[in-house]
């Protein structure tokens, strides 16, 4: 049966989406006994087994195998923090995943000696400065760093940011008021100076220890969590296309691809890998290109012209 190029263009990806699924699953879920026996004996460790099970059929479409349980679908689905998602996303299990928690507990921990120090006790102090001349209040108690943990300052999907408001993520502080009210308050703009420099200190101090925390992960484990860094950043532009289970697994597998030739040296330059706004939009594009149906792009346009008219 002849197929429209949209349902073509959709099997194609749903294909795709099996085949990336099972070579990433192939990346990161051999276990450690499995390379150490490939490393002594100079055999290749067996690929994992991967459950399929069939598409039912739509629309007179042929049905595309796809992973169950597959990494696209667990990370479309992890809750929570960076450092919630990051296990769950990489699949870490048993030694790896406990030498994980062993890292961020160190992690937590140097942070905290950082924020009981002069310069940590002084950003603070700083910070509840810029609260008050911004007449908000300073961000409560959370995970050492921030009440998220795990990325630099971003409002998103987890709910948009008030001012002042820790960093979510594993960073905090409060946001830059507009240059306008600065200079109409200079309480606040006394307070900038003082809280600034401490800040940057503070953000310093934070991508020193998620960089630590990433020399456990191989490359590729850090392409993937960089491809789900541009799912995460991207996947906000499509609330109104109202994305299913698969599509958003699509999606990821999409950031994947555009991640695969990520530069190794990429983490040293930024420990979070946040994806550049080129990368986003590209990403975006493709999204729409490989993933969305007519109306769903329609949906999307529709809100981008009123949001762009307000």
């Amino acid at each position: 049966m002849n197929l429209s190029t949209a349902a073509k263009r959709h099997e194609l990806l749903r294909r795709c989406t099996a085949w990336f699924a099972a070579s990433v699953a192939g990346l990161l879920l051999i276990t450690p006994v499995a390379r150490a026996a490939e490393a002594s004996s100079n055999k290749p460790a067996a690929a994992p087994v991967v459950a399929v099970e069939k598409i039912a059929e739509k629309d007179g479409e042929k049905p595309a195998a796809t992973v169950t349980g597959s990494p696209a679908a667990r990370a479309v689905a992890a809750k929570g923090s960076d450092f919630d998602r990051l296990p769950v996303v990489l699949g870490l299990e048993g030694d790896a995943l406990e030498k994980y928690k062993k890292s961020l507990a160190d992690r937590d921990a140097a942070y905290k000696k950082w924020a009981e120090s002069d310069k940590g006790r002084a950003y603070t102090v700083a910070q509840k400065e810029v609260a008050a001349a911004e007449g908000t209040t300073a961000p409560g108690a959370g995970r050492a760093g921030g009440p998220n943990g795990g990325g630099p300052r971003r409002a998103g999907r987890r709910g948009p940011q008030a001012a002042p408001q820790a960093a979510p993520k594993d960073g905090a502080g409060p946001n830059t008021a507009t240059p306008n009210a600065a200079v109409a308050n200079p309480k606040l703009v006394e307070a900038k100076k003082k809280y600034e420099p401490l800040r940057a200190e503070q953000e310093t101090v934070r991508k020193e220890l998620r960089a630590e925390m990433n020399k456990q992960f191989s490359a590729a484990q850090l392409r993937v969590w960089a491809g789900h860094m541009l799912y995460d950043r991207a996947i906000d532009r499509f609330a109104q296309a109202k994305l299913s289970d698969e599509q958003k697994q699509q999606a990821q597998v999409v950031c994947w691809i555009l991640t695969a030739d990520l530069d190794e040296s990429a983490a040293q330059k930024d420990p979070y890998l946040m994806p550049d706004s080129k990368l986003q939009e590209k990403a975006v594009a493709d999204i729409k290109m490989y993933v969305l149906r007519t109306d769903q792009m329609n949906a999307v346009r529709s809100a981008a012209v009123k949001t762009a008219s307000r």
